[in-house]
């Protein structure tokens, strides 16, 4: 009689490995993408309030708001750089944020903010907007998600 010894597993073995591998991936991607979406958003707050301050501070000395970024005393390394009457003066970074100040032009109190967000200027993923001391919000801080990631991570900071 021949003992035979099993070297290897069944296919069933491998099915259910596989099987537990596909739901432990299932649970971790959303918290991962949720993970790298807020702290792609903590690297804007910070440039958001600097840019706010300085803004403060233009108007401190000129009584107006201005909607170009190089004549406020602040700089970051940046890969583009736009300036138009429409959305102000704005840079993106290399990990697709960016920064907005003043969306709708220096003479609309009412919008008169600084914005930072995760994904392309105009397709965002999450909004994260300081209001100016002198609009129609003043002081207003928000985060907006526009999917279901950039939901989780403004509620995960307490919007």
């Amino acid at each position: 009689m021949q003992n035979l010894s099993s070297s290897g597993f069944t296919l069933i073995e491998l099915l259910v490995v596989v099987l537990i591998i596909g739901i432990l991936a299932a649970i971790a991607l959303p918290q991962y993408q949720i993970a790298v979406a807020k702290s792609k958003l903590s690297s804007v707050m910070p440039m958001v309030r600097a840019i706010k301050d300085a803004q403060e501070i233009y108007y401190l000395t000129h009584s107006q708001y201005i909607d170009d970024l190089n004549s406020l005393e602040i700089s970051f390394d940046y890969t583009n750089k736009g300036n138009s009457s429409i959305s102000g003066g704005w840079v993106s970074f290399p990990n697709n944020t960016y920064i907005d100040s003043l969306p709708n032009g220096p003479s609309d109190y009412n919008r008169a903010s600084v914005h930072g967000g995760i994904g392309k200027r105009d397709n965002y993923q999450v909004l994260y907007e300081m209001y100016l001391n002198h609009s129609a919000h003043p002081g207003l801080v928000t985060c907006t998600g526009y999917n279901d990631i950039g939901n989780k991570v403004c509620a995960s900071l307490g919007f």
